[in-house]
């Protein structure tokens, strides 16, 4: 798959400076980008969510959701949610839900997902 700024395949360490940037961002945050033949989406979750991130494709929109628990919440997120927990056990689980929708179908078989410092990158192909 090849981006429509140069002819060759999309490499995520080019995009380094950006993970970085949006890693260090608290909140969630969901970044999409057309190209040619495929979908760039960056969605920053909070703690490390790594294996709890679920992906689901259908036609021209993605679901990503994800269940946090208290243990997997980092150092830095903890002050903001941690006495508020203590207080209910309904936030014991936090659930985030983020429906995409794109103007072109997308294939139901990710191209690549890569996942670095809470920031997840998804590549899907156009159909």
């Amino acid at each position: 798959m090849t981006s429509s700024n140069s002819g060759d395949l999309w490499d995520w360490r080019a995009a380094m400076p950006e993970l970085a940037s949006i890693s260090s961002q608290i909140q969630t945050q969901i970044k999409t980008e057309e190209f040619t033949d495929h979908y760039k989406v960056i969605a920053k979750f909070p703690g490390s969510v790594r294996d709890n991130i679920r992906v689901q494709i259908h036609e021209k929109t993605m679901l990503l959701s994800t269940s946090i628990t208290p243990h997997q919440l980092t150092a830095k997120n903890k002050p903001h949610l941690h006495s508020a927990m203590r207080s209910s056990d309904k936030l014991s689980h936090r659930t985030i839900e983020h429906k995409i929708e794109f103007a072109h179908k997308v294939s139901s078989k990710l191209v690549h997902r890569h996942f670095q410092n809470g920031v997840l990158i998804l590549i899907l192909a156009k159909r």
